[in-house]
């Protein structure tokens, strides 16, 4: 489908950083590898008592009040986002879903939820500590999209496989927008969400499915309200993980349907190497303009995974001082104990690395984690903080990062520091305070007055 996206507006209110506080003493040790003296030392590692995940408090509202608009017009969408964290959050991406809602009966598409379209206006979002920034994005209604009432649910993901504000694969929105759209048909095709299974069995709550063996087959029936035949196209998109990244793309296909007027067809996807714990099925009709999508999560119970939920710097730039790392670790539940290394890396633009630790656990279903570093001079550079899970047997289980870019607005005004320019503070210092201490002691002795001689007898 042809969409046209223009980005408006996307502005940024900077506050000052906040330092991330640590809660937890630790005992557990930690490695610590490629540290060059000039850049950071490992001190210790903590273990808060709940994960620190930045979507409880990051908030977004929209600002806009057209919501009545005709199908195949422009409408922009403008709002704000509330970092309310007390640290950055970064390579983010804002993701807006089209839903029909349910409201009106007497046509079979009116009572079906069927979500319409998915867009992505805005990509590479920063937004400091305790900050605010606005949006504004115009999107274009799809032309075939029948008369309703519709929903726009926002969602801002992390850049790899983090649910910074909402949760695009549980259906919780961050912030929704109404629009009622006039259109010039009632007709359209869409999947019936009700006759969703997998290896035969319906999805639980909140469309997951469990499976136990590494093949699977998925089936849905598409329902075609048209009174005429309607040839579409059906897209099958099989994404590791929870989120649509299409660096996490396992495999994808796309079949043409022939839809008879005014009947289901059941269409169906087969894959047959399910070998990691999570996995995101999207299904996708394209008829015309209009879309009709669901993503279902597939998950297998008997496959021990860790994953970062969260990840993220307590402050950035990075400047000489104490700085945290933290994020928390997810494991899917199982009979099965396993050890696992976390391996975490800070590492520059250029590949060099700043900073490296490691620490491992045994089996957990939610693990928190900060590691605490001593930056000995200012980082005023882009990096990527990185981290991946390893078994016992070395394989790498999971891997996720964020970047964080040091543009000229974010790092506008630092000047970068080395320990040798610290010493040297130092000792200008040290200098001045003898300078000043010689002076005291010879205005001290210049202010005693002459003592009077003493009277001695005669002899």
């Amino acid at each position: 489908m042809n969409l046209r996206r223009s980005f408006l507006c996307f502005t940024f209110s900077f506050l000052s950083l906040t330092s991330f506080h640590s809660v937890l003493a630790a005992s557990t040790p930690i490695a610590s590898t490629g540290v060059p003296s000039s850049s950071a030392t490992t001190t210790n590692i903590i273990f808060p008592p709940t994960c620190f995940l930045s979507n409880s408090l990051v908030r977004a509202s929209f600002l806009s009040t057209n919501t009545k608009v005709s199908a195949g017009s422009d409408v922009t969408l403008a709002g704000t986002i509330d970092n309310l964290n007390s640290y950055p959050i970064s390579d983010l991406t804002l993701v807006a879903r089209v839903v029909k809602l349910q409201k009106r009966a007497g046509s079979p598409y009116d009572t079906a939820t069927d979500t319409v379209d998915r867009v992505v206006p805005l990509t590479g979002i920063y937004l400091n500590s305790k900050a605010t920034a606005s949006f504004s994005f115009t999107y274009h209604v799809p032309s075939d999209l029948p008369t309703g009432p519709y929903r726009v649910d926002l969602f801002l993901n992390g850049s790899d496989q983090f649910a910074i504000g909402g949760n695009e694969y549980l259906d919780a929105p961050l912030t929704t927008y109404p629009l009622a759209v006039t259109g010039k048909t009632t007709q359209t095709s869409f999947f019936d969400l009700s006759t969703l299974k997998v290896n035969g069995i319906a999805p639980t709550a909140q469309m997951l499915s469990t499976i136990s063996v590494p093949t699977a087959t998925t089936s849905v029936s598409v329902m075609n309200i048209y009174g005429v035949p309607r040839s579409a196209s059906v897209t099958w998109s099989l994404y590791s993980g929870n989120f649509i990244n299409p660096s996490a793309l396992v495999t994808s296909k796309t079949d043409t349907l022939h839809l008879s007027p005014g009947t289901k067809n059941t269409v169906s996807f087969a894959y047959a190497n399910f070998v990691h714990a999570k996995y995101l099925l999207v299904g996708k009709i394209q008829d015309g303009t209009k879309n009709s999508l669901f993503s279902l999560r597939i998950g297998r119970s008997d496959v021990v995974e860790p994953n970062a939920r969260s990840l993220y710097l307590s402050s950035f730039p990075l400047l000489v001082g104490t700085a945290s790392i933290a994020g928390c670790l997810t494991q899917n539940y199982s009979n099965i104990v396993a050890t696992t290394t976390v391996n975490i890396a800070l590492t520059a633009a250029s590949g060099a690395s700043l900073w490296s630790g490691s620490f491992q656990e045994g089996n957990f279903s939610s693990y928190p984690f900060q590691m605490h570093f001593v930056p000995a001079s200012n980082l005023l550079q882009s990096m990527t903080l990185s981290v991946n899970t390893v078994d016992q047997s070395g394989k790498i289980l999971s891997s996720s990062s964020v970047s964080y870019m040091c543009d000229p607005i974010r790092c506008a005004g630092l000047k970068a520091s080395s320990s040798s320019d610290i010493l040297t503070y130092v000792y200008v210092i040290v200098g001045i305070l003898v300078v000043l201490l010689i002076l005291l002691i010879a205005l001290k002795k210049k202010k005693i007055p002459p003592q009077n001689s003493p009277n001695i007898g005669n002899i």
